[in-house]
């Protein structure tokens, strides 16, 4: 079964997942907004982690598989792993320096991509021609919509970034 979901934020999307679990769906594989599914019995706890700035997947992974951790899939920026048991029975992170280490570098990732944003959004409003083409009605309103729909996700990541630094805090 596949499910079409949009998240940004990772650990309400592992929650949702860890529910599927509970009700029988088990993750095989996952992509930008696209999540497959298969029916089993056995129910597992996941974790998801962003692997963006971790060196020497490979052998990070064979790490995780020794301790009887399952990599379930993963591309260039996410992970999803899982264990057979309660969620209690399995996490990434067991001491807090790695815990404080791995939200540091989840801020510093939000962070580019918040600049990235800006830079993007401000380039359609920069770039010479675009702006002679302004005063077309329907390049005027997708311009605007794009705008929109950065301005919507900057203040999603902020809103994120507000939640790991107080997570961080409470470390």
């Amino acid at each position: 079964m596949k499910k079409f979901k949009f998240y940004l934020n990772d650990e309400t999307e592992e929650r949702w997942v860890n529910e599927m679990s509970r009700q029988g769906w088990q993750l095989t594989k996952f992509s930008p907004f696209v999540y497959t599914f298969e029916r089993e019995d056995t129910v597992y706890t996941y974790r998801n982690e962003m692997i963006t700035q971790r060196p020497n997947r490979s052998e990070y992974f064979a790490f995780l598989e020794e301790t009887g951790v399952e990599i379930v899939h993963a591309n260039p920026f996410w992970a999803y792993y899982r264990k057979a048991g309660t969620e209690e029975s399995f996490e990434l992170f067991t001491d807090t320096s790695s815990t404080k280490r791995y939200l540091e570098k989840k801020l510093q990732t939000y962070w580019i991509t918040i600049l990235f944003l800006l830079i993007s959004m401000l380039s359609l409003f920069l770039i010479p021609n675009i702006g002679q083409e302004m005063t077309h009605p329907v390049t005027a309103s997708v311009m605007i919509g794009f705008a929109v729909l950065e301005v919507l996700l900057i203040v999603a990541i902020f809103s994120i970034i507000y939640r790991t630094k107080k997570h961080l805090r409470s470390l």
